[in-house]
């Protein structure tokens, strides 16, 4: 299978292929993402496997960029300062996601993002021109799905959502942003 992942967050531009350190799968998990596919064609038995393996993967990923960092503090890790700061600085920056993974024996298309990332489909219709078929929904305070399901898991919260921002964020989902998800112990 084909794929690609871009990822967008201040800890990928300061230090390219961070996520190779973070492969420890977590016992614990917490969502963090919204599956979709376009279909061409596919068996759906194997398409649920797909969306289930991915979104697996970004909750792990998520709970390894979160909790890495934590577990060298609790087990007093001799790690040098440097990479200590380097994975808090990971799991407090925040990052967007976006992976498509083409999976040829079906010929289908799978799509998954967190954050604001968007997936789009060219398609070169018979008359030339060009249709756009969005792949991906953002994960945003403008979204109206994404601010039914905030205001449904917070539902005496009204300032959550203002201006279409999340708690002042841009984002409603995404990995690391340890600030929104760690305890205040750990803060």
């Amino acid at each position: 299978m084909g794929q690609r992942g871009p990822l967008d967050g201040l800890s990928c531009v300061r230090r390219p292929g961070w996520m190779a350190d973070f492969r420890s799968p977590r016992k614990e998990a917490r969502p963090c993402c919204e599956k979709g596919s376009e279909r061409i064609e596919g068996d759906s038995a194997s398409e649920n496997v797909i969306h289930e393996a991915i979104q697996k993967a970004f909750v792990e990923l998520d709970d390894a960029i979160l909790n890495t960092p934590l577990d060298m503090i609790a087990a007093k890790h001799q790690v040098p300062l440097s990479e200590m700061v380097r994975r808090l600085n990971a799991a407090y920056a925040g990052s967007c996601a976006l992976l498509s993974l083409f999976d040829p024996s079906t010929s289908t298309l799978h799509v998954a993002c967190t954050g604001d990332s968007r997936a789009v489909l060219g398609r070169k219709k018979p008359d030339g021109s060009w249709q756009v078929i969005p792949l991906s929904i953002d994960q945003t305070g403008f979204n109206e799905d994404e601010v039914s399901r905030i205001q449904k898991d917070h539902p005496d919260e009204d300032h959550i959502i203002k201006d279409g921002r999340v708690l002042g964020f841009a984002i409603s989902r995404a990995f690391g942003d340890s600030r929104l998800k760690w305890t205040f112990e750990w803060q």
